[in-house]
């Protein structure tokens, strides 16, 4: 008898959380522009290699930037576009100073004609917007958001917009998080065959010097605590079993007059790089910027497995998706605690690419719009998709069916 309420019990509970699971994943609001159309306006991304690197465009777009360019020299090829950004959320370097194309910033939207684009990062007035649109110019909206927590415009105003300029790889003009540039074949990714001939090799050597100064496992530094994704739901449960210590402004504080990040590298091996949003391609500055950079492997949750796979470093990251339980997370990253030689695989990459930082997207701007009104691109009004996200139970359903993972605990 008490078997049989038990069980009863487990399959009402079972689905009443396949009930809220269901509720919550349908009640997301997006913003209306947002198409639930995943090749809308989307043509040519549609049509990349699987072997080319997403943000392939982006690498011939760097060498209009003076800075990363080996040619310095003017490519302008019509008489110089007008930009307008409204730096009401973004901030962006303005000049023409550093990029190979020349184009007028300005922080007025007065005089803009065929040819010109005003960038809005917020809300903009109707009438502004329609003086432009009479006058040929053209508007794009901006945001570094997931679908999830992008501003919202109206009706009219996402009408309104050619551009979209986000950090999705079918934006013509991404905005870029940190990002990784092989040394050759930049615009592809690694064959599994290559990546065999990088791991095949002893990196060690490649190891941060603070590797040997006694460090503990599991950092994460965090600002937003309750996300709508319930990140720290899976922070709960990783530090049931091996101890996560939390910094930043839900956790400890690190030494004052000490950079954060750098501390924590030098006192840990691995780093929680989970997003605030399970979108695809929303890989942030978490998971090169923090991680990479200051010498950490990061464990990573957020965009889809193949997308992790097709933008970052090969080998150089721990994907929770690979785990069927917290169980054997924990094992695996106990095991590279004691194992230097498979530890340092995740380092591997670093004889191979580097991480860019990329701080002029003005300059990309500019050149994509001499490009456009010279006639050699043409516009496409890619959106993002509202089937671009999940939430952080639909990791893996299959995780929460077993009832002896972790994962179902509460």
């Amino acid at each position: 008898m008490n078997k049989s309420r038990s069980s009863l019990f487990f399959t009402c509970w079972a689905i009443a959380n396949l009930f809220i699971l269901v509720v919550l994943r349908f009640s997301i609001k997006y913003p209306w522009f947002i198409s639930s159309d995943f090749s809308h306006g989307n043509k040519n991304f549609s049509n990349v290699s699987r072997d080319q690197y997403p943000y392939h465009h982006v690498i011939e777009q760097l060498e209009w930037i003076s800075a990363f360019a080996q040619n310095e020299s003017d490519l302008s090829i019509v008489q110089p576009p007008k930009i307008y950004y409204d730096r009401r959320l973004l901030y962006h370097v303005t000049e023409s100073y550093g990029c190979r194309y020349k184009c007028n910033f300005t922080d007025h939207l007065q005089d803009f004609r065929v040819g010109d684009i005003a960038v809005f990062s917020a809300s903009f007035r109707n009438e502004d917007a329609e003086r432009l649109k009479r006058n040929g110019a053209l508007i794009a909206f901006e945001s570094v958001e997931s679908p999830v927590h992008m501003r919202q415009l109206t009706k009219i105003q996402g009408g309104q917009v050619d551009m979209f300029i986000t950090y999705m790889p079918w934006s013509q003009v991404p905005y870029m998080y940190p990002m990784f540039l092989r040394k050759t074949n930049r615009g592809m990714r690694f064959t599994n065959s290559e990546v065999s001939a990088i791991l095949a090799k002893n990196s060690t050597h490649l190891l941060p010097s603070h590797h040997r100064n006694g460090k503990k496992l599991i950092a994460w530094l965090a600002s937003n605590g309750s996300p709508r994704n319930k990140r720290e739901r899976f922070v709960h449960l990783i530090s049931r079993i091996i101890p996560v210590d939390v910094y930043g402004g839900r956790g400890k504080r690190t030494p004052p007059g000490r950079d954060a990040l750098q501390w924590i590298s030098e006192n840990y091996k691995f780093y929680l790089a989970f997003e605030n949003s399970n979108c695809k391609y929303y890989i942030t500055e978490k998971v090169a910027g923090n991680a990479y950079r200051n010498g950490m492997v990061p464990i990573v949750l957020g965009a889809y497995k193949e997308e992790y796979e097709s933008v970052l470093p090969p080998h150089s990251f721990i994907n929770m998706d690979d785990f069927d339980s917290i169980s054997k997370l924990a094992g695996y990253l106990q095991y590279l605690d004691r194992n230097d030689t498979a530890y340092a695989e995740y380092f591997a990459w670093k004889e191979y690419g580097e991480i860019y930082i990329e701080k002029r997207l003005d300059c990309r701007l500019c050149g994509f719009m001499h490009r456009l009104n010279a006639g050699l691109v043409k516009l496409t009004k890619a959106y993002a998709s509202s089937d671009s996200c999940r939430l952080l139970y639909d990791v893996d359903l299959s995780i929460h069916h077993n009832p002896n993972s972790p994962f179902n605990a509460a």
